[in-house]
């Protein structure tokens, strides 16, 4: 081969060579493998999270509707701690945050015709459930605190007999959905009346029970500040620390001896109610223990 041959075929690769390295300068490093690579698989919780995500999401927004009116209405103050209120919305709470959207994860599968049928199971179910404690929390709630001889005495919606609403005076004939009302129960005079009660009593009906003899609150006045105590008896079943938190407001205002306390006796939880030692106005409710367990 002659050098007039031999020189167009080396100008050529040199030519060739130098194309593909400045091909390699300008393209970014694995540039080739990128456009050769595969679609990266989405882990297949990745969709259920997302789903039971959602789901709790709208599960909170309706636990917090009821959660609402269950402590702003129906419970309002320590009164939660003191009807059970609080357990009942801690189960609300548990079967729509934790079980509806644990059963979404569980069951939530794009392929499966039945999914939309699985969902809507798993929610009727949690509608159910949540209808279901709404209802208990909504009959449960007290609709009278009922000063009764020497204490407060809570009287929920479901303990109120009709025929009693009946009997009773005329303002005291509706009940409240906001917060019970606060009332007193005047003992009878009339024998016959005291062995009814006496026989009630035996039943478990007692003369908070009776609304025929609820009067005004504040026509019981005078029981109400001999029944009361003065706050240094707290001392004997509270902590120090506990009494001072708990009345810590109330304290900036007045002193102790202004004020007195009669316990309230609830079903789950007895609380302490706090009044002025002049004319027995109710100025708290707290969470102190008014006697010993």
């Amino acid at each position: 081969m002659n050098k007039a041959t031999l020189n167009p075929i080396l100008e050529s690769a040199v030519a060739t060579a130098s194309t593909k390295f400045s091909n390699q300068l300008e393209s970014p490093p694995g540039a080739g493998a990128a456009e050769t690579a595969t679609p990266a698989i989405v882990p297949w919780y990745q969709p259920r999270l997302r789903a039971a995500g959602l789901h709790f999401f709208a599960s909170f927004m309706v636990v917090a509707i009821v959660a609402f009116l269950i402590v702003s209405y129906w419970y309002p103050g320590s009164l939660i701690f003191a009807s059970g209120g609080i357990k009942l919305l801690l189960l609300i709470a548990a079967v729509d945050l934790v079980l509806g959207p644990l059963l979404t994860f569980v069951v939530f599968d794009r392929k499966k015709k039945s999914l939309l049928f699985d969902l809507a199971v798993i929610v009727t179910l949690q509608l159910a459930a949540i209808s279901y404690g709404a209802h208990a929390s909504y009959m449960g709630r007290p609709v009278f605190q009922v000063f009764a001889v020497d204490r407060f005495e809570l009287v929920s919606a479901a303990e109120v007999d009709p025929a009693e609403l009946k009997l009773a005076d005329s303002q005291f004939q509706s009940i409240s959905a906001s917060g019970p009302l606060l009332v007193a129960a005047k003992t009878p005079t009339d024998s016959k009346a005291r062995m009814e009660l006496v026989f009630a009593s035996n039943q478990g009906v007692d003369l908070k029970h009776f609304i025929r003899y609820y009067v005004d609150y504040g026509s019981l006045k005078p029981q109400v500040l001999s029944a009361a105590k003065p706050l240094s008896n707290l001392e004997q079943w509270n902590e120090s620390a506990r009494i001072s938190k708990q009345l810590n407001a109330l304290l900036a205002q007045r002193s102790p001896e202004q004020m007195r306390f009669v316990p309230i006796q609830g079903k789950r939880e007895d609380l302490t109610m706090i009044i002025d030692a002049h004319d027995a106005a109710p100025l708290a409710m707290v969470r102190l223990r008014p006697w010993s367990d």
